[in-house]
């Protein structure tokens, strides 16, 4: 903090609207660190769950598809 060139101590409702500032800001940066875990933990929950179906309906499929092809560009 400055008192841009007052020359002057802060006085005590300065000093306490600064920490109360600061407690608000700190408060609030940990509400917002918090949700935004809170969604990418949901969101690494939701593509697990994509993942899984992928591999359960389309990864044979895919992986059919990818074997054929390598024949096709092996053969003479």
């Amino acid at each position: 903090m400055n008192t841009l060139g007052q020359d002057r101590q802060f006085t005590a409702e300065e000093i306490k609207f600064a920490l109360d500032t600061t407690k608000y800001y700190r408060d609030e940066w940990q509400n917002i660190e918090q949700k935004n875990l809170r969604m990418d933990i949901n969101r690494k929950l939701n593509n697990m769950e994509a993942e899984k179906l992928y591999k359960d309906v389309n990864e044979a499929l895919d992986i059919a598809e990818a074997d054929r092809l390598a024949e096709e560009a092996t053969k003479p």
